[in-house]
């Protein structure tokens, strides 16, 4: 009975199915602007929080804070706003100076580096993102995209498998050429995670066709430079290494990047965690070969004490 339970305690290990794995933005989830170097920025509006691991420079910005969160805005070096005012709802944290004038108005308290511990750990959330970024870039598409027709070449549809997340892959080379997109067999509610290769990217007007109505985030794995330019998008952007260039619109949703350089006004969004077994075929830890070595050794003790005791039994009787 022990080598059953034994044998099947080693299968159950061996057999047991991947769970699905969550793809989640984790502490960048709280912010508009999740930013690990730079923010420039001049007289536009963030709905959200900001998240700044260096200097920021904001001037005639207001920052609404409209995730209630503890700090809405948090800056590893200095605040910057020489002129212009704005303002900020919310308490501040600021690790570096205080350059701000008083025309910048804080409704909340500021804490500093010598009162208060610093609310986000820039170096180990790049470290956490940079591997959510390559895993997602991994994983194959599951969804395609093709010409309307054979007049209509530059105009894209994207059809989907019918999955609750949807992988596409895309080169940002191939954006420039992108003019009207339509989005077929994808229900609404589902994740869209766009794979996009390339080093410079700019998103357009061409992508506001994609609405409210999905839980989509941008994965530009390889770019050094993301332009924003003239849309109106619900939408998430993943950029760890980039720039995001000079343009204008509005993004409803969380941009990570290296650095913000532009004045796109950002409105209170951010990406839902969503579950996918193709997520977890690459962040589940898979069994190296001693590891089942051990498995087998283990069956190999159970079967052999097993026999001992047959050879005890039998020899007393």
């Amino acid at each position: 009975m022990k080598l059953k339970f034994g044998l099947m305690a080693i299968l159950a290990v061996l057999s047991a199915p991947a769970a699905a794995g969550t793809i989640d933005l984790g502490v960048a989830s709280n912010y508009n602007a999740f930013i690990f170097n730079d923010f420039s920025t001049y007289g536009n509006s963030i709905g959200g929080a900001l998240a700044v691991g260096n200097n920021a420079f904001l001037p005639s910005n207001s920052i609404a804070n409209g995730s209630h969160n503890q700090y809405g805005l948090v800056v590893g070096g200095d605040l910057n706003v020489p002129w212009g005012g704005g303002s900020l709802n919310g308490n501040a944290w600021i690790g570096g100076n205080n350059n701000a004038i008083p025309q910048y108005t804080i409704s909340g308290q500021v804490a500093t580096a010598s009162t208060a511990a610093a609310p986000v750990d820039f170096a180990a959330a790049k470290t956490s993102l940079t591997s959510l970024s390559s895993q997602l870039a991994s994983i194959s598409a599951t969804g395609s995209y093709a010409a309307q027709d054979q007049w209509n070449q530059n105009s894209k549809i994207f059809t989907g498998s019918g999955a609750s997340v949807e992988f596409f892959s895309l080169n940002a080379n191939d954006f420039s050429s992108f003019n009207n997109l339509f989005f077929n067999s994808i229900a609404a509610g589902t994740t869209l995670v766009f794979n996009v290769a390339g080093d410079n990217a700019s998103l357009g007007w061409q992508w506001q066709s994609l609405g409210s109505s999905y839980n989509v985030l941008f994965n530009f794995y390889e770019a050094s430079n993301v332009t924003l330019n003239s849309l109106s998008i619900n939408a998430n952007i993943l950029a760890v290494d980039a720039t995001i260039n000079s343009g204008s619109g509005n993004l409803f949703g969380t941009v990570i990047a290296n650095n913000w350089n532009n004045s796109v006004t950002l409105g209170n969004g951010t990406f839902a965690a969503a579950n996918s077994p193709l997520f977890n075929t690459v962040t589940a830890a898979v069994p190296e070969p001693h590891h089942y070595a051990l498995l087998l050794a283990g069956l190999m003790v159970i079967l052999v004490t097993a026999k001992r005791r047959r050879r005890l039994l039998t020899a007393r009787v």
